[in-house]
């Protein structure tokens, strides 16, 4: 009875901690999800996939353009969200705080069901609930807390396969994970995880686990491959919307930049490192590496000594949380590494990008300790439970002032897709424009965002460097969007912080009230004005 009192009351913390986050999300997107650039492309493809358009957008020169550098799999699901007549920014935050939810229970559960140290579920939930970077981005529009959300559902439906090895969690499984890089590219390392994780973990001799391996594989990566296939004949042979760069010429730079940019980043979620390192750069590496190496040293020794003392100790061991994502975790690094290394345009390399590691280092750290408890920590040794919980607690308290400044921040409403622009009296009044008038901003996105109606960039032909043109702006016949503001009896929307991006573009010795001389004010409103030609 007392076992069962504890399970379900760890099981109770759990979920307290999943409806905490769920709350936070919630406040702090209370305004609006925070997004710019990617958002407007996921949310206007999805718009498009509900106006039975397809997989695309409106690009800068007002033509649909098919999505390549983002994978579909978050615009799907947003486009299906929309059948239901949403506002689909709406649906985006309503998504990601659902995400939120479901991934710190998923994160918790996986300790509570598959490992033999179920109490860790709680300071894993407790990670994912209080890291800053994880409220950031489930308060956003984009599409990464999806990919967190596929990766540790991927993770959850393997190890049910592992354990019962039924085909329907097999196939499951590889469906799950197959989403993962539908989701974003970099999610071909869950795939490739699953895979050798199947190969190492599953029952029978060596040729069977080789053959459900490669079974496994080749199913989670049909998805990604379709989609792949499809983009590169579809387009300019590009792939993923990118191009290869196989030269050698500065590869050892652009790999010191990777490992500068990654090491500076992982290391501040560290606690007592975010404010300057206190540990120099090379002691931080060795550190590292002696971590990887430690913890898998001491996972196999742990389980061996496991499988000694009963047949079946290994079954909940932690063992196969480990493998599945420490797994994931080193290969989604080597990805984002080749990615870096041999494509272009470069891929940022920050918190928004290694998110998916940190999830994949607090579910391998924790994992590893549920095996060596179950090894080891019993007994006069019995008092190193406490140590993961110290750890915890620790992260949890540097964290919390971090992520409340998180909260802060977003709760107002920040970027493209904050609600206040749907109010706006501007956003309004391009709403009102007859159908097929055309129309021009010098912020296209964002009235593409919250119109749904193709925009003309102002700054897609704009000269961007001087000279700049001396009349009003319709007067230059060699710019194609100049020449639809008059010909075609285009609006020109100027947004309020035309000013700055001008400064931006040209430099502040250049004066832009001419470009607005003689132009007909068609409306003044308080985020900016609309013009017409004549």
């Amino acid at each position: 009875m007392n076992k069962l009192s504890t399970k379900h009351l760890i099981l109770a913390v759990i979920i307290l901690l999943c409806i905490a986050g769920a709350a936070i999300a919630i406040y702090t997107s209370a305004n609006g999800p925070w997004g710019y650039t990617d958002p407007v492309v996921y949310i206007s493809t999805a718009r498009s996939l509900d106006r039975g358009q397809g997989l695309v957008y409106y690009e800068a020169d007002a033509a649909f353009r098919p999505i390549t550098i983002e994978p579909p799999f978050y615009p799907i699901t947003l486009g299906a969200i929309g059948l239901l007549r949403v506002n689909l920014v709406a649906a985006a935050r309503w998504l990601n705080i659902l995400a939120f939810l479901a991934s710190i229970f998923i994160a918790g559960w996986i300790f509570y069901r598959y490992s033999r140290a179920p109490a860790l579920g709680v300071a894993a939930s407790a990670l994912m609930c209080a890291f800053p970077y994880m409220i950031w981005m489930f308060s956003s529009a984009y599409s990464e807390p999806l990919f967190v959300l596929m990766f540790l559902c991927g993770g959850w439906s393997l190890l049910a396969y592992l354990e019962k090895e039924k085909t329907g969690l097999f196939l499951l499984s590889a469906l799950l994970i197959g989403l993962v890089p539908a989701t974003r590219y970099a999610g071909i390392a869950m795939v490739l995880a699953g895979g050798v994780s199947v190969l190492l973990l599953a029952s029978g001799r060596a040729g069977v686990r080789l053959k459900k391996a490669i079974l496994f594989t080749c199913l989670s990566s049909l998805p990604i491959a379709l989609w792949l296939i499809w983009i590169y004949f579809s387009t300019a042979h590009s792939v993923g919307g990118r191009s290869l760069d196989l030269s050698l010429h500065g590869l050892s730079a652009q790999f010191q930049g990777f490992r500068g940019i990654f090491m500076d980043t992982v290391w501040k979620w560290v606690p007592f490192q975010s404010h300057g390192a206190l540990l120099g750069y090379r002691l931080r590496f060795f550190l590292m590496g002696v971590i990887l190496v430690g913890l898998l040293g001491l996972c196999i020794l742990a389980e061996r000594r496991i499988r000694k003392d009963a047949a079946d100790g290994a079954v909940h061991s932690g063992i196969r949380i480990f493998t599945f994502f420490g797994l994931a975790s080193l290969l989604f690094t080597g990805v984002l590494l080749l990615t870096y290394l041999l494509t272009h345009p470069t891929i940022d390399v920050d918190n928004r990008m290694l998110l998916p590691l940190y999830v994949g280092c607090v579910m391998c750290f924790y994992a590893a300790w549920a095996v060596w408890q179950a090894a080891w920590f019993k007994g006069k040794l019995a008092g190193l439970q406490a140590l993961p919980w110290l750890i915890a607690i620790v992260c949890v308290a540097w964290y919390i002032p971090q992520a409340r400044d998180e909260v802060n921040y977003f709760h107002t409403g920040d970027g493209l897709t904050a609600y206040h622009w749907n109010r706006s009296d501007l956003i309004q009044a391009v709403r009102g424009l007859p159908a097929n008038q055309a129309v021009i901003s010098n912020d296209w996105e964002l009235l593409q965002l919250w119109t749904g109606r193709p925009i003309y960039g102002f700054w897609n032909t704009f000269p961007a460097k001087p000279p700049i043109q001396a009349g009003p702006y319709g007067s230059d016949p060699g710019d194609k969007v100049q020449a639809v503001f008059c010909s075609q009896g285009a609006a020109l929307v100027i947004v309020n912080d035309f000013p700055g991006q001008f400064q931006s573009q040209v430099g502040k010795a250049y004066d832009y009230q001419g470009l607005f001389t003689g132009l007909t004010v068609y409306g003044t409103y308080a985020d900016g004005k609309i013009y017409l030609c004549r």
